[in-house]
Order: C-alpha cells, then sequence, then structure tokens
C-alpha cells in the first residue's frame, strides 16, 4: 500500500479518529488486491472474511429482498471502509459486495484482526463517542452527497436501485 493510499484512508471518519499508531496495526495487516469491473469481493452468506477498504475505484453493496430485485444498500468510492457489520457480530454477509468498474482494495483478514484483537485490545477500543459511531456506521445504509468517508451521491439509476424502484423509459 502506497503512502497517498494510507493517508487516503486516514480521511475516513471512523478510521482517521483513530490514533496513527493504531491506524498503522490494521493497515500493516491488509493485503491489497487489484480486481476487476464486476468482480465480487464477497457474497449473501459467506462467513466474514474481514474488514474491507476501497483504495481506488467503487464497490457496491447489494442485497436481494425478492426475486428478480436488486437492491443497492450502499456505494463506497474511494477511501470508504465495509463489511463491518459482520467483523462486529461474526454473522454472514448480509449482502454481495461488487465492484464497479476496476479497482483497489484492501482487506484485513478475519483471523488476523481476531489476532491482534487478543494480542492488543486497545486496538479495539474507538474512544468517547466510537461505539455509537460504529454502530451508525453498521446500521447506515445509504451515503450522502459529498465524498464523506469514501461515499458517493449516486445518479438517478443509482438512486433507484437503493430505494428499489425502476425508472420508467
Amino acid at each position: 500500500m502506497t503512502p497517498a493510499e494510507r493517508e487516503t484512508l486516514s480521511k475516513d471518519r471512523w478510521f482517521g479518529a483513530l490514533p496513527p499508531e493504531r491506524q498503522a496495526l490494521l493497515l500493516d495487516i491488509g493485503h491489497v488486491r487489484a480486481v476487476r469491473d464486476r468482480a465480487l469481493l464477497y457474497g449473501v452468506g459467506d462467513e466474514p472474511d474481514g474488514l474491507w477498504a476501497v483504495l481506488q475505484g467503487e464497490v457496491r453493496l447489494v442485497s436481494y429482498p425478492a426475486v428478480g430485485m436488486e437492491l443497492v444498500g450502499l456505494i463506497v468510492g474511494t477511501g470508504g471502509w465495509f463489511g463491518e457489520l459482520s467483523v462486529l457480530d461474526g454473522g454472514p454477509r448480509p449482502h454481495d459486495a461488487i465492484c464497479f468498474g476496476p479497482a483497489r482494495v484492501v482487506n484485513l483478514p478475519m483471523d488476523e484482526v481476531s489476532r491482534l484483537a487478543a494480542a492488543r485490545p486497545e486496538i479495539c477500543r474507538v474512544g468517547p463517542g466510537g461505539g455509537r459511531r460504529l454502530a451508525r456506521r453498521a446500521a447506515h445504509s445509504s451515503g450522502g452527497p459529498g465524498r464523506d468517508g469514501g461515499r458517493i451521491a449516486p445518479d438517478v439509476e443509482q438512486a433507484a436501485q437503493v430505494v428499489g424502484a425502476g425508472r420508467d423509459r
């Protein structure tokens, strides 16, 4: 991972709130991957494989509430983190994580995160209000306007997918 990519990740609200030493401990266990358009990083029902971040590009978190219906729950852009819900609760993945266009991502593997947390419990401490921030992140289902925390504003078609509606043509 390049120094510029580390700096980009540190601009995320959650990750940027961690002390630099904790950021370094986490990023040092990461595995960077270049992935192609439409690559599936993980799928609905998969066991948690760790925490993910987008170094370049875009990842969409997609669920399927009914047969033939695709719901884009979150669009994660450069600098954004995702996958924390299954890391926190240990449950299966609730959605597919699909690259939209070529991307560079980093994965902090679950076993490494668990090992690091056991050896260095302070890595899991997020400071005052941090638990609420993590809970809001895990519960938040759509990005806002702009580039806050790697979330990007969807266009009309993307917005229609988020609410499960189609556009009349």
